[in-house]
């Protein structure tokens, strides 16, 4: 299991899953291995399956807080949100500054449109936990809710920082520059968001923007046409691009 635990650090995940497998051939309660396949599973984004990972490691040491945070957070992903507050809970009762289950149960919060009470817990998650990216980026998303742009930009860019490989909230940030009309620093971000998420829709929607408010016409129709090439129904590039092409026969 500690060899596993190395080769997911290292990003050899298929072999870590491996060695997890195999321990639990050996041992199929062993709570570590459980854990750390069906968290495994929940950084592939397959909750549906790490979730009966963690109930079984739950079984082998019910008060087990951090396997219990994950499965809270495992059943959030799945939509599952009464049994995930259960579970936030349970471990917020026995360690009540329990930094992740403090910023999974905000992200709850705020999808039960409840944006001011997530706000003030991730203000505390942060204060337990400064450099906490997820932390930034939720609150970030909750600022906006609340319509704060300019607080939600600088949660965003904080947790950009911190974590150099997330592409979605470099996305985040390109979106709420688009809406500033800060179209410049806004294609610089949504270039940087691709080249970690090649071919995202809502990114490349957003980039044929900032390229069309900066003059540049031909790129920002050819990224709403790769945006709708690779999701056809995609609302906003078909609305935008039919508008640039109504206003190019009007010329």
């Amino acid at each position: 299991d500690n060899r596993g635990l190395y080769l997911f650090k290292v990003g050899r995940v298929g072999e870590a899953m491996q060695d997890y497998r195999a321990a639990l051939a050996i041992n199929p309660g062993y709570l570590n291995a459980n854990n750390n396949l069906g968290h495994a599973f929940s950084e592939l984004g397959r909750p549906a399956e790490a979730v009966p990972l963690y109930r079984m490691a739950l079984k082998a040491q019910p008060e087990h807080l951090e396997v219990r945070n994950n499965l809270a957070n495992a059943l959030s992903d799945l939509g599952q949100l009464a049994e995930a507050t259960e579970h936030y809970a349970f471990v917020l009762a026995r360690r009540p500054d329990h930094s992740n289950a403090l910023n999974g149960s905000a992200v709850l919060l705020a999808m039960q449109n409840r944006p001011a009470e997530a706000k003030a817990r991730l203000e505390r998650v942060l204060r337990l936990a400064p450099d906490n990216a997820s932390a930034h980026a939720n609150l970030g998303n909750v600022c906006a809710m609340l319509g704060l742009r300019d607080e939600a930009l600088g949660h965003y860019r904080r947790a950009a920082e911190l974590n150099p490989t997330d592409a979605h909230t470099r996305y985040l940030i390109g979106a709420l520059l688009n809406e500033q009309g800060k179209s410049a620093e806004a294609a610089e971000m949504l270039q940087r968001s691709l080249a970690l998420r090649p071919n995202h829709p809502d990114t490349l929607a957003q980039l044929g923007l900032a390229w069309v408010r900066l003059g540049r016409s031909e790129e920002g129709l050819r990224s709403w046409r790769a945006a709708l090439q690779v999701q056809p129904d995609h609302a906003q590039a078909a609305a935008w691009l039919a508008r640039m092409k109504s206003r190019t026969r009007m010329l």
